[in-house]
């Protein structure tokens, strides 16, 4: 079946790629170019593309005798990326659904010939390509899904305006790829979600370089998908030193605080005008000879002529490993251990978080559950008031935690076990669509992430045998009589 996905999946993970990376940001020419292709393909498939006011794109195939009236099992996930991406994330899920669909129809027509009866689905089949999930642009995330879910209000909707020197408006973004056809995932026509994606982070990738036969696991997430909380700090202007101690110490707890059963990060990223904003550097200016050669002394930094630039060797964004896994830690923590290093600060600067009034950061907090969000957030309070700094704090965006149906994960893992396919249940620490939709099933299965876990970053991959194994896992699910997916609509 890989060639089936591959048909798929290389065209769609090209629109957009570049020496830097994949660029297809949310409510952009590129992601609209993406979904034109995700159109033409359904076409290809004898399947019309339906387009609803989010800009979501969704095909449904209905094999002969299933009746087009029984809720529909749905596979998707999203077509677009953050700034200099990889290929993988988003693309893998929709491509995945396609070759389904695909593979199927060639199975139902083999099967007709032979028999005079097609494939026997438990439900129509549904794909769906979700606009807008990533955040670079508009700084919040999952914004089809959540449209599509009825989770926006008007006024959310035009408050929000892309980052940096782009000053289009979310609203403005939405209006001219509006479509007349229903939400894809509304709960009479849908009873299972499902998604595949990318793993942010190294721990199924770890499981393989520990494993004699090299075989590596597809991950079932049992345990929850992470809520997030991002909110910005404003702090009037403080030396360098004194706001990296408190950023470091925010840093630690929730290092402190992670567990792959129960994820919890802490990042910080430039505010929405900021130079760097949405890319994977930062750069202090205002060095002196003596300060500049001990920040070069920090993994990842580069520099001239009083500049020195942190490049990001692979942010995560996480799923769900202790800080003792990984591989790669983001530039702004980078820079900010170099300049912890520093005797003093004098006439340095730091221009992703200075404003005119002092500084401005950014704080995203993931948490596997509400429970650890809300005493992360409770913890860094403590942090703020004894530090004894006046910073004011606005909350940008939130989503809930999510948990993922258990029946449908030990559904999913009964199957893979009928195949010999190994399996490991865990969390996932980053947001993703599925987590959105309050439907009856919700499921999300995640491979192996090569390169150390890296996600978000032009060096993202996973091998052949990996999404394979998931795809027929999931073909197996959808045709198993002794383990269906769905048992009663």
């Amino acid at each position: 079946m890989i060639q089936t996905f591959k048909k798929y999946f290389d065209p769609l993970a090209a629109v957009g790629l570049g020496a830097e990376g994949r660029n297809c940001l949310a409510y952009t020419a590129e992601e609209d170019a993406a979904h034109h292709l995700f159109g033409q393909f359904g076409a290809e498939l004898g399947l019309a593309c339906e387009v609803d006011g989010w800009g979501n794109s969704y095909l449904t195939w209905v094999p002969p005798g299933l009746s087009a009236e029984l809720p529909a099992i749905a596979i998707g996930s999203h077509l677009d990326s953050v700034t200099n991406g990889g290929r993988f994330d988003g693309v893998l899920g929709v491509a995945a659904g396609l070759a389904l669909i695909d593979q199927l129809q060639q199975r139902n027509s083999a099967s007709e010939r032979a028999t005079g009866d097609g494939v026997a689905l438990h439900a129509p089949l549904r794909v769906i390509a979700w606009r807008a999930e990533e955040s670079s642009r508009f700084r919040v995330s999952c914004i089809g899904s959540k449209g599509a879910a009825g989770r926006w209000k008007q006024a959310e909707i035009e408050r929000y305006s892309a980052v940096g020197s782009d000053s289009s408006s979310l609203y403005e973004a939405i209006l001219p790829r509006q479509g007349q056809a229903p939400s894809p995932i509304d709960t009479d026509a849908v009873h299972t979600l499902l998604e595949l994606h990318i793993e942010q982070g190294p721990i199924l990738a770890h499981k393989r370089d520990h494993s004699l036969a090299g075989a590596v696991p597809v991950g079932i997430v049992s345990q929850g998908v992470a809520g997030s909380r991002r909110e910005l700090w404003s702090l009037p202007s403080l030396p360098l030193k004194s706001v990296v101690e408190l950023m470091l110490k925010v840093y630690r707890l929730a290092a402190e605080m992670d567990t792959t059963q129960r994820p919890f990060r802490a990042t910080f990223t430039p505010p929405h005008r900021a130079p760097n904003v949405g890319r994977d550097q930062t750069l202090l200016t205002g060095a002196d000879l003596q300060q500049q050669r001990r920040l070069l002394q920090q993994g990842g930094a580069c520099g001239s002529a009083g500049e020195t630039l942190f490049q990001g060797p692979q942010t995560f964004h996480t799923g769900g490993q202790p800080m003792s896994m990984r591989h790669g830690l983001d530039q702004i923590y980078m820079a900010a251990l170099a300049i912890e290093q520093l005797p003093d600060d004098q006439g340095l600067s730091w221009p992703d978080f200075k404003c005119e009034d002092g500084l401005q950061l950014q704080l995203d907090l993931r948490g596997g559950d509400q429970e650890i969000l809300q005493q992360g957030s409770a913890e860094i309070d403590r942090l703020i008031e004894r530090s004894g700094f006046p910073c004011e704090r606005r909350e940008v965006s939130r989503t809930k935690p999510a948990p993922m149906t258990p029946r449908l994960a030990e559904t999913l893992r009964l199957n893979a076990q009928q195949l010999q396919i190994p399996t490991v249940e865990m969390a996932c620490g980053a947001s993703h669509d599925v987590q959105i939709a309050d439907l009856p099933q919700r499921g999300l299965l995640l491979i192996a992430s090569e390169a150390g876990g890296v996600s978000h970053h032009r060096s993202e991959l996973s091998r052949d045998a990996d999404i394979e194994r998931a795809l027929e896992l999931l073909e197996q699910a959808l045709l198993n009589r002794e383990y269906p997916l769905v048992s009663e609509v």
